[in-house]
């Protein structure tokens, strides 16, 4: 009778046995942290032996035993690595063979979810069933694949580096409540439902696998793959634990055993609970299924709210910012990238689109890895014909595909202005150029760069051509270059912000007039337009005159004559050309106008056409030819071409190449002389304009009294060196101040005191002087007796980034003003940091330095200096409201 009983299959309840579903699930509770425990004692374990070990090791003297316990200690260490690096080749999907185990999890677990339907599909009988485990082939089944379970399983705890946090991830609690249920079974020779379709979590992980197969690759896929797949799991568990606590009943109402309903219709039931739409024909009847109904609620509703802006992301988003850049038609487009926010946008925007520069057919293109913020997707909506945006990261070459960066007119790189790291952030910016000339080499790159030194690195970059157009915008040195300006013309650099922006003028009759002419001043920019032919001939005063009287335009500067492959970028101005320059044909012409159409009628003028004309407005393109060169001002012309020289006296000077600089602040200097002694250039004597053919039939006597008139000391010592010796080979004469010594410490030592060039020619130059020799304490500067001077006040210390004082100098020291005529300098400011901007301004003449502490209150009442120039730095971490 009792192997009859043993062998019967049956509940176990028939039978006249207890339940034993506790036993189960006590089994899959207590695993983890009794694992955890004995991972803490094991810890504790080994820190106790080392401990004991360093504190026996340090007192004993070195010998055989010690060398020994050192030797086992290392030994043992290097066995858990290779243990652990064994563990991780087997787990971790980038090596073959986890690839290979992770699918074979993946597949066992699916089989045994297999095993567990083919049991709960139909109605059965009770949730555990007493079977010899001999006897039960299911059973056999779903106990190999757990011993497969419990090997992976030990794998992956031998390769994890946070043991107590694998313990209580997702995956090890889906083995808790599978494996050792498993075993309990064995023992037992039952077979209990319990949780094994918690196995369906499984799903999750597909799109790992195919992600490491190479077979799914999108991100976004893979995203929307795990979520559905999130969804369909949830479902399926959600059914199996209706499934258990119906089928079992309420442990503590023995009376009643719960209802005999199927897996899938419990599935159905779970269905129309996360759908919120319920069902009318299957409800839970068990306390416990009531409380997982409720508690399936509560996941529904957080998986909604995470799962909802996951989903309008990946959708939404994929469409507006992840997709490409389309151009319509001809359209032309300039991507921007680097620091992109709301802000810098707009007022790049507002720039480059303002109604006076009439720019058409054009689209911005933001790319960046953010999302853009609010304000900034209401501002892409309201100008999406003019401004786009798209995600991407600038080193990657498929982002900047889809923004057609290889398409693009140019790319423009602006910089974060209030950083505390300017070092970082120009650093940031460089790497973009490196990976824009490396993707489009003959890509037009526009960079904003916070420190001056960083301009030294955009040389080195391969493909780097100015001539392209690229070019960088260093801040503090057009800052400095602006303050430096205003020192020697008050009102310097008012004018050309107002120039560089772009503004409307807002005239009004309620205005004084002195507002409304400084507003209509302010509203004009600067513009570069190509001259019509009909000017060809025409000296530069003449052009000026026709400009501003017929065209009402100011012409401020023209171009040389292009070659034929030069592009625009290689256009070199002139600023106010020396006597006998003349216009020719292709020139470019620098104009202050309102507008880019009121610059444009100096393209559209013809004498024949527009010469009665008393309205600048109605210069509109004609279609007669009295715009050529031919038809044009033909007497100004073929008076022009006897004169090829444009500088006149100063090419009579045989130069050589390396001191172009000096020919030329030579030559500028020369007609700056003529043009103080005549009202008008007509007055100025043709012997200024003769070549050095026809200056030969001149007598030394005319050539001396042109000198005496209309030369600077310094320039009549170089005629008179050019005509002695007859070239510059001897040029250090006068550069470097003659004979030089050199001290202990390497300077120079120079035994005159002439006044002398740098080797370009372009900055007055003196020999290099020690930081000691020139600072001066405040005592010392109370004795010097300076006058319309110069003071610059710095607020750093010696934290302070250089910023680049030089730029503030030079344009103070340049040659083409008399020594003379040069202003002192005196930089008050600390110590440290004046040591370090010292070694760019030690070679630079008539410079003061006074030592003082960065908080001292400065007296400058006897400065009388005709302005402060007072730059303020950002102090990084500075609350100083005085220091920015």
């Amino acid at each position: 009778m009792v192997t009859k009983l043993a062998n019967y299959d049956a509940p176990c309840v028939v039978l006249g046995k207890d339940r034993l579903w506790w036993i189960f699930l006590l089994s899959s509770l207590c695993t983890p942290f009794i694992l955890a425990a004995l991972t803490m004692i094991i810890r504790l374990m080994i820190r106790i032996h080392h401990n004991r070990k360093f504190f026996v090791d340090r007192n004993a003297k070195i010998d055989k035993t010690t060398t020994f316990t050192y030797f086992y200690e290392e030994f043992e260490v290097e066995w858990v690595t290779a243990i652990r690096d064994a563990a991780d080749t087997l787990v971790s999907t980038r090596f073959r063979a986890g690839q290979i185990m992770a699918i074979t999890s993946f597949v066992l677990s699916m089989c045994s979810l297999i095993i567990y339907y083919n049991t709960v599909s139909f109605f059965i009988k009770d949730v555990e069933q007493c079977q010899l485990f001999t006897n039960n082939v299911h059973q056999q089944a779903d106990f190999a694949f757990n011993v497969f379970f419990l090997l992976y399983y030990l794998l992956r705890f031998a390769a994890a580096e946070e043991k107590i946090t694998f313990l209580f991830n997702i995956w090890s609690i889906v083995d808790y409540f599978t494996v050792p249920p498993a075993f309990v079974g064995l023992a037992l020779d039952r077979d209990w439902i319990g949780l094994k379709f918690l196995r369906v979590l499984y799903l999750r992980r597909i799109p790992n696998i195919l992600w490491a197969l190479g077979v799914m690759n999108s991100p976004a896929k893979i995203k929307l793959t795990q979520l559905g797949l999130t969804w369909i799991a949830i479902l399926l568990a959600a059914g199996g634990m209706f499934h258990l606590v119906e089928n079992s009943g309420d442990p503590f109402y023995p009376d009643y055993d719960g209802q005999r309903v199927t897996y899938w219709d419990f599935c159905y039931f779970a269905f129309g609970t996360m759908a919120t739409l319920g069902s009318a024909d299957i409800n839970v009847k068990t306390i416990l299924g009531k409380l997982t109904n409720v508690f399936l609620v509560f996941i529904v509703l957080m998986l909604i709210a995470f799962a909802v802006p996951e989903v309008l992301d990946l959708l939404g988003e994929r469409e507006k910012h992840n997709g490409y850049h389309r151009k319509v038609h001809n359209e032309k487009h300039v991507v921007i990238c680097g620091y992109i926010t709301f802000d810098s946008v707009a007022e790049v925007f507002a720039e480059f689109f303002h109604p006076d520069r009439d720019i058409r057919d054009i689209k911005l293109i933001c790319l960046d890895e953010g999302r853009p913020s609010m304000d900034f997707e209401a501002f892409l909506k309201k100008y999406k014909f003019q401004v786009g945006y798209l995600r991407g990261h600038i080193m990657n070459p498929t982002d900047l595909h889809r923004a057609k960066v290889h398409e693009a007119d140019a790319c423009l790189i602006l910089a974060n202005k209030t950083t505390n790291n300017a070092e970082t952030e120009d650093t940031n910016n460089i790497m973009r150029v490196v990976a824009l000339k490396n993707y489009h080499p003959k890509l037009r790159i526009i960079v904003q760069l916070l420190q001056y030194r960083s301009k030294s690195y955009l040389t080195s970059i391969p493909n780097w051509d100015p001539s392209v157009g690229d070019d960088v915008i260093c801040l503090p040195e057009i800052k400095l270059g602006l303050l430096a300006q205003n020192c020697v013309a008050p009102g310097f650099a008012t004018m050309m912000a107002n120039i560089f922006a772009a503004r409307a003028s807002n005239l009004s009759d309620a205005l004084p007039d002195w507002l409304n002419q400084y507003l209509s001043g302010a509203g004009m920019e600067m513009y570069p337009q190509t001259l019509s032919d009909t000017f060809s001939g025409l000296k530069f005063h003449e052009l000026v005159e026709i400009c501003y009287e017929k065209l009402n335009l100011l012409l401020l500067a023209v171009s040389n004559v292009p070659d034929e492959n030069s592009s625009f970028f290689s256009l070199q101005f002139i600023l106010n050309p020396p006597v006998g320059f003349r216009i020719q044909k292709g020139m470019t012409g620098c104009f202050i106008a309102e507008s880019v159409n009121d610059a444009q009628r100096v393209s559209y003028y013809c004498r024949f056409c527009h010469d009665d004309i008393k309205t600048p407005d109605l210069i509109k393109p004609c279609e007669c030819e009295g715009r050529g060169e031919e038809d044009g001002f033909d007497h100004q012309r073929k008076r022009s071409e006897k004169r090829p020289n444009k500088f006149g006296l100063s090419m009579r000077l045989e130069v050589p190449k390396e001191f172009d600089g000096a020919k030329n602040s030579v030559a500028n200097a020369m007609t700056s002389r003529s043009n103080q002694h005549s009202t008008s250039p007509e007055n100025v004597p043709d012997a200024l304009s003769l070549t050095s053919t026809e200056l030969e039939h001149l007598d030394m006597a005319k050539q001396e009294e042109l000198e005496q008139k209309y030369f600077s000391s310094f320039e009549k010592k170089i005629v008179y060196y050019m005509r002695n010796f007859g070239s510059l080979a001897n040029w250090t004469n006068l550069v470097d101040g003659g004979a030089i010594m050199y001290d202990e410490e390497g300077f120079p030592i120079t035994l005159t005191d002439e006044p002398r060039f740098d080797s370009t020619g372009m900055f007055w130059w003196c020999p290099p002087r020690r930081f000691e020799d020139v600072a001066m304490d405040r005592f010392q500067a109370s004795k010097k007796n300076y006058k319309n001077h110069i003071v610059l006040v710095v607020f750093a210390g010696e934290d302070s980034s250089v910023i680049g004082l030089n730029n503030f100098v030079m344009p103070l020291r340049s040659s083409n003003k008399p020594f003379d005529e040069l202003r002192d300098i005196v930089i008050i400011g600390d110590p440290r940091f004046l040591a370090l901007e010292w070694m760019n301004l030690m070679n630079f003449p008539k410079m003061h330095l006074l030592k003082v502490s960065k908080r001292t209150v400065i007296c400058l009442m006897n400065a009388r200096s005709i302005l402060y120039a007072i730059p303020r730095i950002l102090i990084p971490g500075s609350l100083d409201p005085w220091l920015g």
